[in-house]
């Protein structure tokens, strides 16, 4: 999916919706404390859409890491990348 789409946008367009997915679930702990198991569902939930956003999102920025530094820098680049996920 990364390969065939701009990586731009992929990144730009999970960000975006991972951020309403958790201001929806900030909203929904503020203005709706008193509904635990609506809050306990929506969380289950988000959980699910954030990790399938994640699957989108994290092979769109592995490959844009080659676009961005130069081109001597890129293993160490990548080794940064994954020594970063794994904290």
């Amino acid at each position: 999916f990364a390969d065939r789409y701009s990586r731009r946008s992929i990144i730009i367009l999970c960000d975006i919706l991972r951020g309403l997915a958790v201001l929806t679930l900030a909203g929904l702990f503020f203005f709706m404390p008193d509904r635990k198991e609506f809050i306990i569902a929506s969380l289950f939930i988000v959980s699910i859409f954030l990790s399938i956003n994640y699957s989108f999102f994290r092979p769109a920025f592995s490959a844009a890491i080659p676009d961005l530094v130069p081109e001597d820098k890129v293993p160490g680049a990548n080794s940064l990348t994954g020594f970063s996920e794994r904290l």
